[in-house]
């Protein structure tokens, strides 16, 4: 399954690249203190201390809602959730608490909150051959993580955080964003689905990586996502390189619902194991 996962990797450059730039847009101002500690991570991690050994484990139980791909739905339907999921499989993530241990203890807090956390929240980006991101905050009962959630984060000022970089699929990680007051890390995370994701070098750290579920991450991987085809496509491209010369934003805006799974992949349960 890892192979089968990996080997997507050899498509979907252009949204990749418009991807990062949406991505390097949310992390203005962190970026560059994330880009000057890389240099020097390498050797950062004390001595003795393996930064990507496994020190907790938490789990996601993935389910689709596939009565939702229906070619009338539109990208701004209210309602995302379904009473009847069908049950996909279960992600086991081991983390890294050496390497990034706010950010670890973030997660698990989230994987372990019955409301307002993990469980019952979606998926919102299928970047196929690349990777995938759930646990945006928002609203709770369209799958978002509780957006009055906080915690401060000081991992994007810790030099053994960026010692880990996206170079395999099945990397867990979570996203540096400017807009959070308290600190840094957000709770959106990304899991890689391609043998190299360096577009999230700068915007994410790695925090664990896939034990088990390479099966389901595969299916995740594979739900098909809103964009044109076709003429449409050559069109909407052309229109959006003009746009995007003229410095019309709404070319940007239209790229990112490319990603928006057309079903919803909805964490039915989530937790830690010991």
């Amino acid at each position: 399954a890892r192979v089968a996962v990996a080997a997507k990797g050899c498509g979907g450059g252009e949204e990749r690249s418009h991807a990062v730039n949406r991505r390097r847009e949310v992390s203005m101002g962190l970026v560059g203190v994330g880009g000057g500690l890389f240099a020097a991570a390498a050797g950062a991690a004390s001595a003795g201390e393996d930064p990507s050994e496994v020190t907790a484990r938490a789990f996601l139980d993935v389910a689709l809602c596939p009565l939702n791909q229906n070619q009338a739905r539109t990208l701004s339907e209210n309602t995302v959730l379904c009473k009847e999921p069908v049950t996909v499989g279960r992600l086991v993530i081991g983390l890294y608490g050496n390497a990034a241990p706010d950010s670890t203890r973030n997660f698990l807090e989230l994987a372990r909150r019955q409301v307002g956390g993990y469980k019952g929240t979606v998926f919102q980006e299928v970047h196929r051959g690349d990777y995938v991101l759930a646990g945006r905050q928002g609203n709770i009962n369209r799958g978002g993580v509780d957006p009055g959630w906080t915690s401060r984060n000081t991992d994007i000022t810790n030099t053994k955080s960026f010692v880990l970089r996206h170079d395999k699929p099945g990397l867990v990680s979570m996203g540096i964003s400017s807009g959070l007051a308290s600190g840094g890390i957000g709770s959106a995370f990304t899991i890689t689905t391609g043998p190299s994701s360096t577009d999230l070098d700068d915007t994410s750290i790695v925090i664990g990586e896939i034990l088990d579920g390479w099966d389901t991450l595969e299916r995740i991987n594979s739900i098909p996502t809103f964009r044109p085809t076709g003429a449409f496509m050559q069109l909407t491209k052309t229109t959006n390189e003009i746009g995007g010369m003229l410095g019309d934003q709404r070319a940007e805006r239209a790229r990112s619902s490319w990603v928006k799974p057309k079903l919803t992949i909805l964490i039915t349960d989530a937790g830690i194991l010991t």
